[in-house]
Formats: C-alpha cells, sequence, structure tokens
C-alpha cells in the first residue's frame, strides 16, 4: 500500500487562520451594534419630551440622546462581549428619571424597555449569526 503525502506550509495555514478570526470579530462586533438598535429605538419611544423648554448645560432632551456604545469585552471573560445602549450627555440627569429621588418615583424607562426590546433584538442576532455561518462554511 502506497503512503500518501502531502506538504503543508503551516505559516499559511496560521496566517488564514488569523484573516478568519479577524472576520469573524469584525462581523460579530458589527452584528453587536445592529441589534442594539430595537433596544434604542423603544428607549426613545418610552421616554418622556418635554415641553419645549430649554436645558441648562445645553445637553437636549434626553430622547435625542439615547446612544449605542462601542463593543466592549468582559475583563475576566475576553469571550463575553457587549454593547451599552443608554444616555450620553444627559446620563447624569436620566439616573434620577429612571431610579427616582425622595421627591420623584422612578421612571424605569431603560428596565421597561428591556423586556418589549429583547425579542427583536435576539432575532436579529440569530439571524445575522446564521447568516455569518453560512459565509464561513463556503
Amino acid at each position: 500500500m502506497a503512503e500518501a503525502s502531502f506538504d503543508i506550509d503551516m505559516d499559511q495555514v496560521l496566517s488564514q487562520l488569523d484573516v478568519l478570526d479577524d472576520s469573524v470579530n469584525r462581523s460579530t462586533n458589527r452584528i453587536l451594534r445592529e441589534s442594539a438598535e430595537p433596544l434604542k429605538e423603544t428607549i426613545e419611544q418610552n421616554v418622556n419630551r418635554s415641553d419645549g423648554s430649554t436645558h441648562r448645560r445645553g445637553e437636549g432632551h434626553a430622547q435625542d440622546d439615547v446612544v449605542i456604545g462601542r463593543v466592549s469585552m468582559e475583563a475576566r471573560d475576553r469571550d463575553y462581549k457587549f454593547v451599552q445602549v443608554g444616555y450620553d450627555r444627559t446620563n447624569w440627569r436620566m439616573w434620577f428619571v429612571e431610579f427616582g429621588t425622595v421627591y420623584q418615583r422612578p421612571q424605569s424607562n431603560i428596565q421597561r424597555s428591556i423586556p418589549q426590546a429583547q425579542g427583536a433584538v435576539l432575532n436579529i442576532q440569530v439571524e445575522k449569526l446564521r447568516e455569518l455561518i453560512a459565509r464561513a462554511g463556503n
């Protein structure tokens, strides 16, 4: 019986694996940011808009200040990625609206928005990850 032999260029294999890893990383980051859109929109809908009064420090309306943060990784677990969705310039004052004060009951805009948008977020993540896996398999 004849032995089959073949040569493997390990440098080329490792280089291709690095390229694939980078591509998957960029794609998952994009998917995470895309899937945060429904939550952002739900938070914007749940926030009350003031009646045109001016805001100190030029912060504007909280409804116009909902942002999607950058993709981050958990310090202990480098495989766990997440994005934060919340307020930017109005963060300090929306803290009081969200959690309440001695004089104001909490309105829980973000906490109410999470379960409302959870299905849409998961659907986007599942659909886009399936597409990514199908592309990687080809």
